[in-house]
């Protein structure tokens, strides 16, 4: 597994006419309410991702403006937007400035 950080995200380059964010990119969000994935997962619990209540995470943010949690094993879960309050957005013109819009 490679590592993800959240300056990996497509929104910094590119973004949908859809996006929700306006200008700004979320770095770090704080979980609402605690999240599974949807479908089961054949995996072993210890490695089942759970995105728990009240914990911040870093974000991956998509160019559609998905939001998927980085877990602190890697693994990357999306989250619906009701899920989560966005604490910090990443700072500086060139990591908004530089992103193109286009249209689904």
């Amino acid at each position: 597994m490679f590592a993800i950080a959240p300056t990996d995200s497509p929104a910094l380059e590119t973004r949908s006419a859809a996006y929700p964010f306006g200008e700004k990119v979320p770095s770090t969000v704080l979980m609402l309410r605690t999240c599974v994935p949807e479908a089961p997962l054949c995996v072993e619990p210890q490695h089942y991702p759970i995105a728990y209540i009240g914990t911040r995470y870093p974000c991956f943010v998509e160019s559609n403006g998905e939001v998927a949690v980085i877990l602190p094993n890697g693994q990357l879960m999306h989250v619906p937007h009701d899920a989560f309050k966005v604490m910090c957005f990443h700072s500086g013109p060139t990591d908004t400035n530089r992103a193109k819009f286009f249209l689904f």
